[in-house]
């Protein structure tokens, strides 16, 4: 198949119920390379979809707001966190790992955003805590601000990946021959 053709929907959704039955029955020593690939497989298959969708009108709206909303986060309701229930349910132990593996690259990522809100120490530390402890939940009134910014941060790189994905893609396969 050639890389412009899409994927019809059928084999698209045997591949997404095969990663997803092998990353389930993965030991959790494997599951960070499952997800690598499946990283891989998404953006190879659907960069064109999710560029189209992080470049509409209501996405970068969505994005301008949050991103325009960060000041407003200093101000936390102390109300709204008690009635929040977070200690429920097992956490997210994925986004845990996910973070600590990526915790070089965060500060780079965090450049995204003006300089009051580029610190997450406190959100990170809290990350390392509940992985240390096992217990998977690290999000609470204290580090609510700096997990938005971060969320933030990462839906400005992500769309910036995308453009430059749409830029690699057509200045240097194009030029290839097709087969």
């Amino acid at each position: 198949m050639h890389a412009d053709r899409d994927v019809p929907l059928q084999d698209h959704a045997k591949t997404v119920a095969a990663y997803l039955n092998d990353y389930k029955a993965a030991p959790d020593s494997e599951k960070g390379r499952y997800a690598g690939y499946f990283s891989s497989y998404l953006l190879t298959t659907c960069w064109r979809n999710m560029y189209n969708r992080m470049s509409s009108w209501p996405a970068v709206g969505l994005i301008f707001e949050l991103n325009g909303a960060l000041g407003s986060l200093s101000c936390i309701d102390g109300h709204a966190w008690e009635e929040l229930d977070n200690m429920q349910g097992s956490g997210d132990r994925t986004l845990i790992h996910m973070l600590v593996d990526i915790e070089s690259v965060i500060p780079t990522l965090m450049q995204r955003l003006a300089n009051e809100y580029q610190n997450v120490l406190e959100l990170l530390a809290a990350v390392k805590v509940a992985k240390d402890a096992q217990r998977y939940r690290f999000y609470n009134k204290s580090t609510a601000r700096q997990f938005h910014c971060l969320l933030v941060a990462d839906l400005i790189a992500f769309a910036s990946s995308l453009r430059f994905v749409k830029a690699w893609k057509y200045t240097h396969v194009s030029t290839v021959p097709r087969s």
